[in-house]
């Protein structure tokens, strides 16, 4: 705890202030911006150069863009590790089945005899449904990012719920290079 403290005693008062002042500025950009003010709105309202505002908004939207991909990529986890308990479960049925095929059941006299009881084919159209999801999920086409885009950031891929004209959200296919036209 004290090493903490010792880190932060090191910076001087003026850099602490301007990281503030920095931080603030980047918060009331975002702010703006999302609002559908202008860049060069901004830089009135904050006193700043439209150079620094263009910059500010350029390392927002990497944020977001960044964001959005964390986003996905615990979305794909989250959902894979569903499917891999779905997937366990089942095949652990199978084995269970497939260990128990032989039996002692009574005859018609009421006597023991060992009989074979095929397993039931179902654990295996669980598996296959498992493995099949898990292959659509890691390679999706176009209406399937659309769809994740619908509800992880609630847009549609074509932007048309965007909060104002001059915001930009890029889609999941321009993040994973699917499509040729990215933003420049």
């Amino acid at each position: 705890m004290a090493d903490d403290t010792k880190k932060f005693t090191k910076i001087p008062p003026t850099q602490v202030i301007r990281r503030f002042v920095t931080a603030k500025r980047k918060r009331l950009i975002s702010h703006l911006y999302t609002k559908g003010h202008s860049q060069a709105d901004i830089a009135d309202q904050l006193k700043v150069t439209v150079q620094t505002v263009r910059n500010t908004i350029n390392e927002l939207l990497e944020d977001w863009r960044e964001d959005s991909i964390q986003e996905l990529h615990d979305y794909l986890r989250r959902e894979d590790q569903k499917i891999a308990l779905v997937e366990k479960s089942a095949w652990d049925a199978w084995q269970d089945m497939m260990d128990n095929v032989h039996r002692e059941v009574p005859d018609a006299n009421g006597e023991m005899m060992t009989r074979y009881v095929p397993p039931n084919p179902q654990f295996l159209a669980i598996v296959l449904k498992a493995v099949e999801t898990r292959q659509r999920l890691f390679k999706m086409d176009s209406s399937d990012i659309q769809e994740i885009m619908k509800r992880i950031f609630g847009i549609d891929g074509d932007g048309a719920d965007a909060p104002a004209p001059e915001f930009y959200l890029p889609t999941l296919v321009e993040i994973t290079g699917e499509n040729d036209d990215q933003p420049g």
